[in-house]
């Protein structure tokens, strides 16, 4: 091993950058607030994959995403088929 490489020092770890993301459930009035939280995540392609898969799993009918006070994107559940 030469001096050169064993005095190299591996670049840096590029850190993602976080987010404030807030999810606001709300019921099929479109109105009443089910649940609502805040996450750090790294992108908003994150942000919206989240929203899907929660509120699949949820007993909401819509999810608003919202950062920096701005909405970013508002899902509605798809509607369930019948047995």
């Amino acid at each position: 091993m030469s001096e050169n490489q064993a005095l190299e020092q591996p670049a840096p770890h590029k850190r993602p950058n976080f987010q404030t993301y807030r999810f606001t459930f709300l019921g099929s009035d479109n109105e009443q607030i089910i649940a609502a939280l805040e996450l750090f995540i790294a992108s908003e392609d994150a942000a919206r994959k989240l929203a899907h898969e929660l509120l699949e799993k949820s007993a909401a009918a819509f999810v608003e995403v919202w950062t920096a006070g701005s909405l970013v994107f508002k899902i509605a559940k798809a509607p369930q088929q019948p047995a």
